[in-house]
């Protein structure tokens, strides 16, 4: 199953295979391949940008649950 994010400014669209913080742990950075990082959204506090990655995963596990998923995309948010 494939995880694809597309950015907050929506100009990018990243197959997802490692979601990190910045250094600040406000912004959300997105590794699809190695060494090759995204940035896809910037929050007011390390505690939004924790619960973005929160809700992710939660949509993660839902795909999971489903058999016949073989993509998902997840718009991150704008705040």
């Amino acid at each position: 199953m494939d995880l694809w994010i597309r950015s907050q400014d929506k100009m990018k669209l990243c197959n997802a295979k490692v979601l990190s913080l910045d250094n600040d742990q406000t912004g959300i950075f997105c590794n699809s391949c190695e060494d090759s990082y995204v940035f896809v959204g910037k929050y007011k506090t390390k505690e939004r940008a924790l619960e973005v990655l929160d809700e992710i995963r939660c949509h993660l596990v839902n795909i999971n649950d489903k058999r016949d998923s073989y993509f998902y995309v997840y718009e991150m948010p704008k705040e």
